[in-house]
């Protein structure tokens, strides 16, 4: 659980923006209660965003685990090494066109 993360930071700022506002510009507030409520805002952002990841990080491991297998016998456990060389086709295996006349 990752709660010290940029986007937490972010979050924090917004959350915090009115108090920092209020004390840095308007100064009608104290600077310490716009520090406070920062750090507050950073820290309910950081656990929501990190409960929000174990959400979708259980979401995808379930799916994952849900997800038939291919039952296809070409593809199933092959490598590319394993195919049959191709030889490439020229123009000299390639019959000859002859023209047709018209009738």
């Amino acid at each position: 659980m990752n709660i010290l993360r940029p986007g937490s930071v972010v979050g924090g700022l917004l959350l915090s923006s009115p108090t920092m506002y209020s004390a840095l510009i308007t100064e009608t507030i104290g600077v310490d209660a716009a520090i406070y409520r920062f750090l507050f805002g950073v820290l309910v952002t950081g656990v929501a965003l990190s409960i929000l990841d174990a959400i979708t990080v259980a979401y995808a491991t379930k799916n994952e685990a849900e997800r038939p297998k291919p039952v296809n016998p070409y593809i199933q456990g092959r490598r590319a090494t394993d195919a049959p060389p191709v030889v490439p086709t020229t123009a000299m295996d390639m019959p000859a066109l002859e023209p047709v006349a018209l009738p």
